[in-house]
């Protein structure tokens, strides 16, 4: 069995699975579930469970845990998915009970 633990890593196993491992049954995990849905006809003995990232619950809960925090700095990454998550935390700090500074980097900023 092979064991995979994010999109690139099951991009890679389903690409070159027949040269290097014909037969062998794969479990993913950390994949989300987007890059699941692009696949049109994922093989039947590809099995796992995808990921959805809560991004406004763990706002929410950051700032219950940290009161007084005045401000938010989020990280993300340069990637498709690193954008995604870019979007996605904007969308729920629009919608965050108790607004927040926040200051967004990728990264690619060194600033």
């Amino acid at each position: 069995m092979i064991l995979v633990g994010s999109d690139f890593a099951l991009d890679f196993v389903l690409r070159f699975r027949q040269k290097m491992f014909p037969g062998v049954p794969v479990m993913h995990m950390g994949v989300g579930h987007r890059f699941l849905e692009a696949i049109p006809n994922l093989p039947a003995d590809v099995k796992g469970v995808y990921v959805v990232h809560d991004i406004a619950g763990t706002i929410a809960l950051a700032l219950r845990f940290h009161p007084k925090a005045r401000h938010l700095f989020i990280v993300t990454g340069i990637s498709d998915r690193g954008k995604e998550h870019r979007d996605a935390t904007a969308a729920a700090l629009a919608s965050a009970t108790r607004p927040s500074r926040a200051r967004r980097w990728n990264t690619a900023s060194r600033t």
